[in-house]
């Protein structure tokens, strides 16, 4: 008897589970995100912003604001530049750097302070950079309750260095914290949430309370697991995520009450990507979260710079205790900056190139799009099945094809076909439109159906399914499918 099974859900992808354990659920996920309910909807591509300025990777990126003057700053070389209308131009005082160096930033009393644990902290407006003599040489720094928390210092690594309040350059010389400086750890970065200011070391998480020199006090949040660096520290929510020295993502604060595997959250349906990261390189992770999706670019198998970023869909339409993540493949950042509602990317390349998230490719390089979805077993796992067919929906783009590709019990996918996302169906108001030959009303759909027998084997008891797109005319909406089977009837031997 012929049976069908509806796929009307998109939830992430999930390589900790056996891929027959799976529902709704992808074994892998490039490039598309999940914004709506049974869609996946391919992600946006890169713009080059600004001019090209030379062969470097981007060190350090970021943006001033005070009042209605705006500008982007960014680091290369030796170089701190600011983008004048399409133009990257060095910066008054922005010169004489140590090459090389990765620079963070801290926005503080109406200055921005860029550290890169080396040269002197540099003190920036949208015109001018100086030299600031009191402020540790640290590698980054938190504006927290009118303090600026300094770490990162080459001579002593467990040491917090705090201003006097409201003054970010006037440093007591007895105004600093040590963080355990016994324990042969060190501290790697911190970040400040709405009533704390969290520091972390490869092993560790602290946070401090407390108004000011007197009050100060460091608890711990677990010795668990710690941070890798100061950039891949993002604040998630009411949430501090970071990726660990064993390259797993972790939760923060919901350590500090006992839950160590969280909720919908970390590295419990990623296993498998994980363990391709270059523990080598964790140095190079950087984070930030954007538009309620969380990314976090880092590196792996041999690469020594990000080649993946991890993408948390947070505002997904997915079931509690299901997997949210998807991947982006095709960038390599250095550094992140959001800022004003748009991503920006410092390349990591030698190609001294910033992008927005903005945009129909890669600047230039179309865009590879894949899902491979569960192996679906139909509840009989066991049971031999004759597969008939699938039929594809999607959204009207135009005349681009998306690849229909499956495998019955784990063999080599096989191409179906082609689900082609241009509408047969005319519009109202369209001039060629001819009565009878197309369904009025319906031009909001396109759909296909493809035969199991096109591209593989049709009898096996469990098929999973693959879609593959190259993206470079927008962003496009796949949606649901229905697979078609009969089960085959029990003959005796």
């Amino acid at each position: 008897m012929r049976s069908n099974f509806a796929f009307t859900k998109y939830y992430g992808m999930n390589n900790t589970s056996s891929a027959v354990e799976l529902k709704y659920e992808a074994t892998s996920i490039k490039n598309f995100l999940l914004k709506k309910l049974g869609k996946l909807t391919t992600r946006r591509g890169l713009t080059q912003t600004g001019s090209d300025t030379g062969s470097l990777k981007q060190l350090g990126l970021t943006h001033y604001i005070s009042g209605a003057t705006e500008v982007q700053i960014k680091v290369e070389g030796t170089v701190i530049q600011k983008l004048t209308g399409a133009t990257w131009a060095s910066m008054s005082g922005g010169t004489g750097l140590t090459t090389g160096l990765d620079m963070n930033f801290c926005f503080a009393n109406g200055y921005l302070y860029g550290f890169n644990g080396t040269d002197a902290v540099r003190r920036a407006t949208d015109t001018l950079v100086t030299t600031v003599a009191g402020i540790p040489v640290g590698k980054w720094a938190i504006w927290w309750r009118n303090y600026l928390f300094v770490g990162g210092v080459s001579a002593y690594p467990n040491r917090v260095y705090f201003s006097n309040l409201g003054d970010p350059e006037t440093f007591s010389a007895s105004d600093y914290i040590d963080i355990e400086p016994g324990d042969g750890d060190a501290l790697t970065g911190g970040i400040g949430t709405k009533d704390k200011v969290l520091f972390s070391k490869k092993g560790a998480w602290y946070y401090l309370v407390g108004s000011g020199t007197n009050t100060f006090a460091i608890y711990p949040i677990t010795y668990d697991f710690g941070s890798c660096n100061f950039r891949g520290i993002t604040n998630y929510g009411n949430d501090v995520w970071c990726v660990d020295n064993e390259g797993k993502v972790r939760s923060v604060i919901r350590n500090q009450y006992g839950l160590f595997s969280g909720q919908d959250m970390a590295s419990e349906f990623i296993v498998q990507t994980l363990e391709t990261i270059n523990k080598g390189s964790l140095d190079t992770v950087c984070s930030t979260y954007i538009d309620g999706r969380l990314l976090i670019a880092v590196p792996t198998g041999s690469a020594t710079k990000n080649d993946l970023v991890l993408v948390y869909n947070g505002d997904a339409p997915v079931a509690d205790g299901k997997s949210k993540w998807t991947t982006i493949t095709g960038w390599n950042p250095t550094c992140f900056d959001a800022y004003d509602n748009t991503l920006y990317i410092g390349d990591s390349n030698a190609t001294s190139l910033v992008f927005s998230w903005a945009g129909n490719d890669d600047n230039g390089t179309a865009i590879d799009c894949e899902w491979i979805g569960p192996e679906m077993a139909f509840q009989n796992e066991g049971r031999k099945k004759r597969f008939l067919g699938v039929k594809w929906f999607a959204k009207p783009l135009g005349d681009y094809d998306t690849s229909i590709l499956a495998s019955v019990d784990e063999n080599t996918f096989g191409d179906l076909g082609d689900l082609n996302l241009a509408t047969d169906s005319p519009l109202w108001g369209a001039t060629d439109a001819v009565w009878g030959t197309g369904v009025w009303g319906v031009s909001g759909k396109v759909g296909d159906y493809f035969h199991y027998s096109t591209g593989c084997s049709v009898i096996g008891t469990k098929v999973q399914n693959k879609i593959s797109y190259q993206s470079e005319n927008g962003e496009a909406e796949i949606g649901s499918h229905v697979i078609y089977f009969e089960y085959k009837k029990w003959r005796p031997e």
